[in-house]
């Protein structure tokens, strides 16, 4: 009962996301010259540093659930477990957030630490993702 509540509110929280007009990716919106205001100007250093990171994320991303279309894929995918899903979409809701959180007007220090961290917990090895727990959801 409690996993078939958790995975509804996880679908619901899918779907807002994924519904989000103020969520651009780096990719699609093409902000490399605009800067949101950050409190300290080493911080610009870092912001692009985990912009240049989401977009090789997302497009890294794009790729694998792509190649997952595939005909030969689909007969693997039996005999694969579900849990690839699941990394795939948790994945797709990190890149999301952290695609949303540096859209903000203003960012802090710990706002850009979150990131780089949400996103270095994700790494693909041979075409396969691989996910790292975190406990930090959302940024603080």
């Amino acid at each position: 009962m409690l996993v078939e509540i958790l995975e509804e509110s996880i679908r619901i929280f899918w779907r807002f996301v994924k519904a989000d007009k103020d969520c651009y990716s780096v990719m699609a919106k093409g902000q490399k010259g605009i800067h949101p205001e950050v409190q300290e100007q080493e911080d610009v250093e870092l912001l692009l540093e985990i912009r240049k990171n989401l977009e090789k994320k997302e497009k890294k991303l794009q790729e694998v659930l792509r190649s997952g279309n595939c005909i030969l894929r689909k007969f693997r995918k039996n005999r694969e477990d579900d849990s690839d899903h699941v990394l795939y979409f948790f994945s797709q809701v990190d890149v999301k957030l952290v695609a949303r959180v540096l859209n903000m007007s203003r960012l802090t220090k710990d706002q850009l630490v979150w990131c780089h961290n949400k996103l270095s917990r994700i790494s693909f090895v041979h075409r396969k993702i691989h996910v790292e727990p975190s406990f930090l959801l959302f940024p603080c």
